[in-house]
């Protein structure tokens, strides 16, 4: 059997919100898609049946800690935050903007981009800054996917091959 190395996807990645770059990122970036499913029970069944598996909750997240530090970037990663000259305040008021698209971009080794991005992340972390000697504040979040409306799908995963003179 053929190994495909070419298909592996590496490691570094840049994560953009609202497709803006957050800059430098420590450690890993992590997306999940935790999903809830139950099954269809039924007098006769030996157990699980084809086509009775019914996804009940599907939550897309992505979580990953920042370095790059300053106001502009604390109200956009975290809501309910006003930016007065410098000094961030709480609002206590969840905005429709704080609802951000959240991308992670990186590739396979053959260079065929992968971008995963929630359409509607929105980051329920608590503002956690540690300060130690000899270290960087690294600062972690988590965006999960927001469901609006029947019709949208909160998160995509691209794998597209570039195609170059065509």
């Amino acid at each position: 059997m053929k190994k495909e190395f070419e298909k592996i996807v590496l490691g570094n990645c840049d994560v953009s919100i609202n497709k803006t770059s957050v800059g430098i990122t420590r450690e890993n970036v992590v997306f999940t898609v935790e999903r809830t499913f139950h099954e269809v029970k039924h007098n006769g069944s030996k157990g699980k049946d084809v086509g009775g598996v019914i996804i009940d909750e599907e939550r897309a997240k992505i979580k990953f800690s920042f370095l790059e530090f300053d106001a502009d970037k604390l109200v956009t990663l975290f809501p309910a935050l006003v930016n007065n000259e410098g000094v961030i305040e709480p609002s206590f008021v969840i905005q429709d903007t704080d609802f951000k698209e959240i991308a992670i971009t990186g590739k396979q080794k053959d260079g065929t981009p992968v971008k995963i991005t929630l359409l509607k992340g929105f980051n329920s972390s608590n503002i956690e800054m540690t300060f130690a000697d000899k270290d960087e504040v690294a600062t972690p979040v988590e965006f999960e996917a927001c469901y609006e409306g029947d019709e949208i799908k909160p998160y995509k995963i691209e794998m597209k091959k570039v195609v170059v003179g065509g």
